[in-house]
């Protein structure tokens, strides 16, 4: 983020009284306890072919991720995609960047929201970008495309 981005996004967390949480992030410090839940519960998923089996031995052994981030426990339990599990790992360690220090709390907010974007937005738009290269131009005669002009 450059320096005008900053100042841009100062401003806009004055303007609309953006509650700074960066010291909660950093008395919490979930990260630990979030990573141990997320890599115990793949490997319960590698143990255990049935659904329900399965989640009944995850509410015991990921309670920390079950009662802190229930949404993420939920997608992580039904969704084992390479998207998934990428865009975890970089949320996880944003939060640790905030945990230690390195960032805080909005600028975390802004690499998430980058980590989105490139997650979800960038391919979109480059197969917006590759359907549009694959249209085929339309044949017509010189006098039809004069017609069109005017």
């Amino acid at each position: 983020m450059n320096e005008e981005q900053k100042e841009y996004l100062r401003k806009m967390n004055s303007e609309y009284n953006i509650e700074d949480t960066t010291d909660k992030i950093r008395e919490e410090k979930q990260s630990q306890y979030l990573k141990g839940d997320i890599n115990n519960l793949f490997i319960l998923k590698l143990k255990y072919s049935n659904k329900e089996e399965l989640k009944k031995v995850c509410d015991k052994n990921c309670e920390y991720l079950k009662n802190k981030q229930p949404k993420l426990y939920e997608k992580l339990l039904g969704d084992d995609s390479n998207r998934t599990i990428e865009l975890t790992a970089k949320m996880i360690t944003i939060l640790e960047h905030i945990e230690t220090g390195k960032i805080d709390q909005t600028m975390g907010s802004y690499q998430f929201g980058e980590v989105c974007k490139e997650i979800f937005i960038d391919p979109k738009l480059a197969e917006k970008d590759n359907k549009e290269n694959d249209i085929e131009p339309e044949k017509m005669s010189y006098k039809d495309f004069k017609n069109k002009q005017w």
